[in-house]
């Protein structure tokens, strides 16, 4: 006796990651479309001139 498998996008939709992949996918869209900035090049630069470690603490360690 065969066992069936539910289709594929009903196995993605139950998945624990779902429901917070959407909502941040939603908040990314709502935030792009009212905002002028919210995709800029600022916005996605990963060299910036204090990195969350050194803003957080500056002598560079915990």
């Amino acid at each position: 006796m065969a066992v069936m498998e539910a289709p594929l996008p009903r196995r993605l939709i139950s998945t624990p990651v779902a429901g917070p992949l959407a909502a941040l996918v939603l908040a990314c869209l709502f935030f792009g479309l009212n905002s002028a900035q919210f995709f800029t090049g600022p916005n996605f630069s990963s060299s910036s001139s204090r990195s969350w470690w050194s803003a957080r603490w500056p002598s560079g360690r915990p």
